[in-house]
């Protein structure tokens, strides 16, 4: 399922939100802990869908993202996040968009829940810098 994400075909194949949305609901917990191996093969795929010009898999994709990082296992999920190469600074940039805002922000808030160096990663990345304007940008955006 996850090889899938990183075809080069997966933007313009027809089922792909599909794909997408079952792999956040396989991911939203609740189940057993999914081995690492496999988390750190649909982070890879999820984060290229974070890059194509998809609107609806982009938030989809970032709250399976944020399932991950809801992390019961003792930082390993947290860890395979911030270990995906790109993932953390496309997470900041997806604050600025209304529409991926809140998946982001969870996101981002399940990863500094974590261990302190963790949550030093996280700030370190300019996770404040960017909530200060998210904040500045949404002053009237009513969340449900």
């Amino acid at each position: 399922m996850t090889g899938i994400l990183l075809e080069p075909t997966f933007a313009q194949n027809k089922w792909n939100r599909n794909l997408v949305w079952a792999l956040s609901h396989i991911l939203r917990g609740g189940m057993i802990t999914i081995p690492v191996m496999y988390l750190r093969a649909a982070l890879r795929g999820l984060c290229s869908v974070l890059y194509l010009n998809e609107p609806k898999l982009i938030v989809d994709a970032t709250w399976a993202i944020a399932y991950i990082a809801d992390d019961m296992g003792g930082g390993t999920q947290i860890d395979a996040v911030l270990e995906t190469p790109l993932l953390l600074p496309r997470l900041m940039e997806l604050l600025d968009d209304k529409d991926t805002m809140r998946a982001a922000l969870r996101a981002l808030g399940n990863l500094v829940a974590g261990g302190d160096n963790q949550t030093q990663q996280v700030l370190d990345a300019g996770l404040l810098s960017n909530m200060v304007c998210c904040n500045k940008k949404v002053s009237n955006y009513q969340f449900e």
